[in-house]
């Protein structure tokens, strides 16, 4: 059996970003025997953490990832902390096509936005301008002047440049592009697997024209013996991943948590399935301190407190 009182890291050591008593729900959970499939929406710190203390165990971990520079951290990171095991990268860049398929398509969010606006435009202008988006509202006038009036050349230009650019450079400097890469390894006795789904952005309300494929690529390396699937949503377009994933996983027995739940844009779905939420501390696994300094004020920290972690199961249809 797992030993919860040896979960404890060496100072430096990463650790999830979650409480103390969360943590060590999901590690008795995976270390049950009641578990063969870990399903993660997210990466990060809460990744290299559980490949670690369960390397031990046989479970088929599978993680998915939108940022390219957390995916290639991580990547580092697990070279360093399994440095002879065997490991394989595949790397798939977007083509022009896809870029102008992204751009060009639309998608409503998951459900209504309560809190905050929009993001699919700004996610959209970025990709479009490049760097010269942190300047667009200075050329455009915001500060006034003449340049207002060259912001069409600019833009033209710029747009020039930057087809070029791809099509002659980024081949070659591929640290700029968008990617659908995958790294695999066996971990231990964990078969480790681990998609990057470009591009990076925070989909918090699910309006990214590419949330299927970011969904799609946890279960894309299921097989049929997988039946019983740990989830972690801790990323991407939650909501929309949970109705997603109980629709899609019917024929398995799932037990889905899902991180930071307290935005209201989730309450709808969430209350279309029977869960529970589970609420947090002020410690983090390893006892230290972690909400207080990033989250001062009392009545935000204690609403994420108490909505940090919601959890529901289904068994698999007959």
């Amino acid at each position: 059996m797992f030993n919860a009182n040896a979960e404890r890291r060496e100072a430096g050591k990463p650790v999830p970003a979650l409480s103390r008593p969360n943590v060590l729900r999901l590690l008795a959970l995976m270390t049950s025997g009641k578990i063969d499939t870990i399903i993660e929406y997210g990466s990060g710190n809460s990744t290299l953490y559980f490949l670690d203390l369960l390397r031990n165990y046989p479970l088929h971990f599978i993680s998915v990832e939108n940022s390219k520079r957390y995916f290639f951290r991580l990547v580092r990171s697990i070279e360093k902390t399994f440095p002879r095991a065997p490991q394989e990268l595949s790397r798939n860049f977007w083509t022009p096509k896809q870029y102008s398929s992204f751009l060009s398509s639309s998608q409503a969010p998951y459900t209504p936005i309560q809190e905050g606006s929009s993001r699919l435009h700004p996610w959209k202008r970025q990709m479009q301008l490049g760097p010269l988006s942190r300047v667009e509202s200075i050329l455009k006038g915001r500060c006034g002047g003449r340049l207002s009036l060259f912001w069409g050349i600019f833009e033209q230009l710029n747009k020039i440049f930057r087809t070029a650019y791809f099509q002659k450079i980024w081949r070659r400097t591929p640290y700029f592009a968008n990617e659908r890469s995958i790294f695999s390894s066996n971990l231990g006795a964990i078969r480790f697997r681990y998609e990057l789904v470009s591009p990076q952005i925070k989909d918090q309300f699910g309006e990214s024209p590419n949330r299927s494929q970011y969904a799609f690529a946890g279960l894309r390396s299921l097989e049929q013996h997988n039946r019983n699937i740990l989830v972690m949503i801790d990323g991407g377009p939650r909501h929309f991943l949970v109705d997603f994933l109980f629709d899609n996983l019917k024929n398995r027995n799932v037990h889905l948590f899902l991180f930071d739940a307290h935005r209201p844009e989730y309450e709808s779905t969430l209350k279309k399935h029977s869960g529970q939420f589970f609420p947090g501390t002020l410690v983090d696994a390893n006892g230290e301190d972690l909400y207080s300094s990033l989250i001062p004020d009392r009545e935000t920290l204690a609403k994420q407190l108490k909505y940090e972690l919601w959890y529901a199961r289904k068994e698999a249809d007959e």
